[in-house]
């Protein structure tokens, strides 16, 4: 095994393989509206908007890394793709834009693939579960 192996083995978390299927269920909803699947409860781009923006957002919580250690280049593109998104959940939220819902998925796919890329090959700053738990419960504690 090479020492860059060793020090940053390709792996990926269940938070990861989480986000994975919560942005690959948005896409899949807008496959299936484009193909013109008539989904119980969404009927037209607003719904469908909605529900893909709560799996985008659930999906970045779930897989959140902070960004300490990270090039100013890799946080400047998070930013210009998180922003893109928000003005496109907005347009096809409100505006109800066809155009706008497929601005969404398609920047929320890249926004995923961006993060999940560095979350394999990048450094491995991610806090543990076990070591996040006993920081709730020292917080808790300190209450």
């Amino acid at each position: 095994m090479t020492p860059l192996a060793r020090r940053n083995p390709l792996r990926i978390t269940w938070r990861d393989a989480f986000a994975t299927w919560l942005v690959g269920s948005a896409a899949g909803l807008y496959l299936a509206h484009i193909a013109g699947a008539h989904l119980p409860g969404l009927h037209g781009i607003r719904p469908i908007a909605a529900v893909v923006v709560a799996l985008g957002l659930l999906a970045c919580v779930t897989a959140a890394w902070p960004l300490e250690g990270a090039s100013a280049g890799y946080g400047r593109w998070i930013g210009i793709l998180a922003t893109g998104v928000v003005v496109a959940a907005a347009v096809a939220v409100i505006g109800g834009s066809t155009v706008a819902l497929t601005f969404l998925v398609g920047l929320t796919v890249a926004l995923w693939l961006t993060t999940t890329s560095r979350h394999l090959i990048g450094p491995r700053r991610r806090i543990s579960d076990r070591d996040l738990h006993d920081l709730i419960d020292r917080e808790k504690i300190a209450r």
